[in-house]
């Protein structure tokens, strides 16, 4: 298996976040489906 190491982890997040937080700005109706 691959060891992935914090700094990555949590950037690869972060990056995940955002976009999922761009997704619900232009459609609203499908925030929910993020969370």
């Amino acid at each position: 298996m691959l060891e992935i190491n914090r700094d990555t982890a949590s950037r690869v997040f972060k990056d995940i976040q955002m976009l999922m937080d761009l997704a619900a700005m232009y459609s609203p109706q499908n925030r929910r489906l993020f969370k």
